[in-house]
């Protein structure tokens, strides 16, 4: 057909041809790379979304604390002891707006990690199961803000605050002398968490009108049609099968294994930008792509617009092996978790295994899928550390007939008896297979005998952290933590681990070396924990 200049006749002709025939070329689709600007549209939807929640919550629980606190015009003057306990959102407006966006982020950080901890408080006193109920779906939406807001300052390259995120008084070590007092604290919290929301709002509103929107690419895909894809890598190109179809498309309960390294790498990548939430996925993705020692795998619901994804152990492992039947998950779209857990061939329900996540939705989605299988789980909540960064750490001091060094196979048998979850064979196995797998770093005596070590398992992540009791008090596991911390972080991961909420000498040291308590928990779920040998 030609066209001529002018000839509107011919361009419409051309044009209705073309509309008739697009069912048979390809989909031009949009995919959107995850970027900083993305993360902070999410993060100020979210800010939003909470401050709406807290009208309906402030009111329910003002209606539950009664008179005078419920009445429209009450508004007291806030006492001193609230401003110990509660961050104040009251700023100049100007000072606030002269800060740096770091600066500001990490105020935002410290004050909601604090916020979040007198409202875990406000939870276990609360008189009524809907109020409960409402204080605890609160939580779990501001530990997301939290967590969100650390994504944040990680995809713009800020690190996390240093020092203490938690309270300045631990709720409960200061009780208010009345009950009225203990009102008015309650009263202030809402107050103060009502202020703080507004004014993040505002933050992150002109935060992303500063960032610059994320890379858009186009693909052509052919729906529904297998195609062969190049992807290509630092190594070469490489040729992967993959079946071309949007993921909105892909039926439910359908699971992807990734096999191709430019996937993974660009897994990798994704993760990166959603620190840290997913430390522990990351850490078992990272060691995937520097040759996969533990033979892992990844399983994801849909790719690259992925909703959940699981780390996992690609062989067969018996069926009461929960040490090495461990996985590791993250999401961001619960409901897609859900789908991926229930896909056949996901996970072992016949045998005992675990699942670790940072987020709240990973205990709860095993508890509702193992409910309706008839199968036992147990939950342990630890704390879960992260440092931000190897040269704020101070120097190791050691003994001069101290020396560093490393584990071998032949101190299996020492780290088994020690452990809190060993003292079994399938253990001792495990032990076996860290130690000749991954890294770990001990202090040896003149004798060259071990007497301090933590080692690193396969989710990149510190464990089984040891001093003989002989040797205790000296500096020893200060010594080993900052030098396992060094070595990570030079090697490109991140330094992280978790401690048993009792272990209170163990959480002031990570506090002294700087490391950061994320705010909530690591949650360990056991699944048919009467399989397994022991529990973590």
């Amino acid at each position: 057909m030609e066209l001529r200049a002018g000839d509107s006749w011919g361009i419409f002709t051309f044009l209705c041809a073309a509309l008739c025939n697009l069912p048979a070329l390809p989909a031009l689709n949009c995919s959107e790379e995850l970027g900083a600007g993305q993360s902070i549209q999410k993060t100020y939807d979210l800010t939003r979304y909470l401050e709406h929640q807290l009208r309906t919550l402030a009111g329910t629980y003002l209606n539950y604390l009664g008179p005078p606190f419920n009445e429209p015009d009450f508004n007291p003057p806030r006492l001193a002891r609230a401003t110990e306990r509660v961050p104040s959102a009251t700023v100049d407006l100007d000072l606030w707006r002269g800060l740096t966006d770091n600066a500001r982020l990490a105020a935002n950080y410290r004050a909601y990690s604090r916020l979040l901890c007198y409202l875990r408080a406000l939870d276990g006193q609360a008189g009524t199961a809907e109020l409960r109920h409402r204080l605890g779906h609160f939580c779990s939406s501001l530990q997301g803000l939290v967590l969100s807001i650390a994504g944040v300052m990680s995809s713009l390259g800020y690190p996390l605050p240093v020092g203490p995120t938690g309270p300045s008084v631990p709720p409960g070590t200061s009780a208010a002398p009345n009950d009225f007092l203990k009102k008015m604290d309650d009263f202030w919290l809402l107050k103060e968490l009502q202020t703080w929301l507004w004014r993040s709002a505002k933050d992150f509103n002109r935060l992303k009108k500063k960032v610059p929107p994320a890379v858009v690419t186009l693909r052509l895909e052919a729906r529904g049609l297998t195609s062969v894809t190049a992807c290509h890598t630092e190594a070469g190109t490489c040729w992967c099968h993959r079946l071309l179809q949007t993921p909105k498309l892909r039926p439910p309960g359908t699971m992807l294994i990734l096999t191709c390294p430019a996937q993974l790498q660009r897994l990798e990548a994704i993760l990166r930008r959603s620190l840290p939430l997913t430390l522990p996925v990351l850490g078992a993705v990272m060691n995937i792509n520097r040759g996969n020692p533990a033979e892992f795998e990844v399983a994801v619901d849909s790719w690259p617009d992925f909703g959940a994804v699981l780390t996992r152990h690609s062989g067969k492992v018996p069926v009461d092996d929960c040490y090495r039947s461990m996985q590791a998950a993250f999401y961001r779209d619960v409901g897609a978790y859900r789908a991926l857990l229930e896909t056949p061939g996901c996970l072992p329900w016949d045998n005992a295994f675990y699942i670790i996540g940072l987020q709240d939705g990973v205990p709860t989605v095993s508890q509702d899928i193992a409910g309706t299988k008839g199968i036992e789980v147990a939950i342990s909540n630890v704390y879960f550390y992260v440092h931000p960064d190897r040269n704020a750490l101070p120097e190791p001091r050691l003994d001069p007939d101290v020396r560093v060094g490393s584990l071998s196979p032949a101190h299996v048998d020492l780290l088994n008896e020690t452990w809190p979850y060993g003292g079994n064979d399938r253990s001792r196995q495990y032990l076996a297979e860290v130690l000749r797998l991954f890294p770990n770093l001990c202090l040896q005596d003149k004798a060259g005998q071990p007497i301090s070590w933590a080692l690193t398992n396969h989710f990149g992540m510190g464990t089984h952290g040891y001093t003989l009791p002989s040797h205790r008090r000296r500096g020893c596991m200060q010594a080993v933590m900052i030098l396992s911390a060094r070595r990570a972080q030079a090697h490109g991961y991140p330094s992280f681990g978790f401690t048993v909420t009792g272990n209170q000498p163990m959480q002031r040291l990570h506090n002294k070396l700087g490391f950061q308590r994320l705010p909530g928990f690591c949650h360990y779920v056991l699944h048919n924990p009467s399989l397994g040998s022991a529990g973590i």
